[in-house]
């Protein structure tokens, strides 16, 4: 898929690659609340690509289906259960402070009660 370089608010043209991203996401994480509202287009910092923006998704906190909440668990960081962190994945590229507070919130999802998350190898 072609990319263009992008005009960031400080006057440097700054490429959609995978840290550029993550220095946005990371200009985000002092200031995230914890519903995650916050928006990382033009995020603070030299290298931050003015574009960037993260992806939500609702999930049900109390999962009907042990395995789906299994997945979602597990998945919503990037990465399938029980495979080690990839840096070159697009998912993963968060910073790891948005990654911590994204991993708190998805210990919260249950199924019957009991936590469906299990940690992965980083």
């Amino acid at each position: 898929m072609p990319t263009a370089l992008v005009k960031s608010h400080v006057g440097k043209f700054i490429e959609p690659i995978i840290e550029t991203t993550t220095a946005a996401a990371a200009g985000a994480a002092k200031n995230m609340p914890g519903d995650f509202r916050v928006s990382i287009t033009d995020a603070p910092g030299a290298d931050a690509y003015p574009i960037a923006s993260f992806t939500w998704l609702l999930v049900y906190k109390d999962q009907p289906n042990e395995a789906k909440g299994g997945h979602w668990s597990s998945s919503l960081v990037g990465h399938p259960r029980g495979a080690k962190v990839s840096s070159d994945a697009p998912l993963c590229s968060s910073s790891r402070p948005v990654v911590a507070q994204i991993e708190a919130k998805i210990k919260q999802i249950t199924f019957a009660g009991k936590p469906c998350w299990l940690p992965v190898a980083r």
